[in-house]
């Protein structure tokens, strides 16, 4: 057994080993991907702030026209304020500069407000650009790094592979085998846990004391009840305790045992003794107990003769 325990100790580590190995091998292309598109998202942030920008020039540009198309209409009205001679007219021009004003006021306004958002969205271009050119730089690296870790990893585990057809075959049982295998990659780590003290330490659940001696005898695999884990005896403090309460169990269980085969005899015994004592219904008994009571009688009556 203690042979097994090598083999299954072996082939636990490598099991758990070849594990690790084949989830970093699936998680390295996610990073890869991860990083490609942190990078991404960086240029489309790059991008869009370009956009913006020359959407707010353009904005700027068109809303510079208007202002000055309103300007200019303004001036032509001022002038011909100065040259009108009836009310009428000099009511309409006024009206026409009036509206112009208000215009070019609002249109002073925007332009302000849009070159005020050009001015942050150009630093903000400016910020990015440098961001974007660390990142871009970073990321080569890192993706670099990550490529070449993937082919290391990818060597480990066909020396780990290797490892682990041989252990198996050693253990020479698919059944375990697939047991192990099983509670590795659900736990993420080995399949086995000490049971110290009566006490799984992989859950920390109390397992019953006969259960304990079986795991203590080390005759054969045995799984936590609880965790599925394989359990192997490592001592503790209150193992004399437990041992005493197994041994009282079963002394107390042999004295049941054999006051149970003890009551069964006695009961045998009465069964008998009833049997012999039942003589109401024999003829021939009654006979000579009739017979010698008569012999008794017989007897006092000749005894009567030696009164005098």
């Amino acid at each position: 057994m203690k042979k097994s325990n090598m083999v299954l100790d072996r082939l636990q580590k490598v099991l758990v080993d070849c594990y690790n190995i084949e989830k970093d091998i699936q998680e390295i292309p996610v990073k890869i991907e991860n990083k490609k598109e942190q990078l991404n998202k960086c240029k489309a942030q790059y991008l869009d702030l370009m956009e913006r920008v020359k959407n707010i020039k353009s904005s700027i540009n068109e809303n510079k026209t208007l202002f000055n198309d309103k300007k200019a209409k303004r001036e032509a009205a001022e002038l011909k304020l100065e040259k009108v001679t009836t009310q009428r007219e000099y009511d309409l021009e006024n009206a026409i500069v009036d509206d112009c004003k208000s215009e070019e006021k609002r249109l002073k306004f925007a332009i302000q407000k849009l070159e005020k958002n050009k001015d942050i969205l150009t630093e903000r271009i400016k910020d990015t650009e440098l961001k974007l050119k660390d990142l871009n730089e970073k990321t080569d690296k890192e993706i670099e790094a990550l490529d070449a870790d993937l082919i290391e990893k990818k060597k480990q585990n066909d020396s780990l592979q290797k490892k682990r057809e041989k252990y198996s075959k050693d253990l020479n049982d698919p059944e375990l085998l697939f047991k192990i295998e099983r509670i590795i990659k659900n736990k993420g780590t080995i399949a086995s846990a000490p049971l110290r003290s009566g006490v799984c330490m992989g859950c920390y659940m109390q397992l019953p004391d006969q259960f304990v001696n079986v795991i203590r005898s080390n005759t054969e695999v045995q799984f936590c009840p609880y965790c599925s884990r394989i359990l192997y005896y490592e001592k503790g403090k209150d193992d004399e305790e437990i041992l005493e309460s197994n041994a009282k169990y079963i002394r107390e269980r042999q004295n049941e045992i054999t006051k149970e085969e003890s009551d069964i005899e006695y009961s045998d015994i009465q069964e008998d003794s009833s049997v012999d004592m039942d003589i109401s219904g024999d003829d021939d008994v009654e006979e000579i107990i009739r017979s010698g009571k008569d012999n008794r009688e017989d007897m006092i009556a000749d005894e009567s003769e030696f009164d005098f």
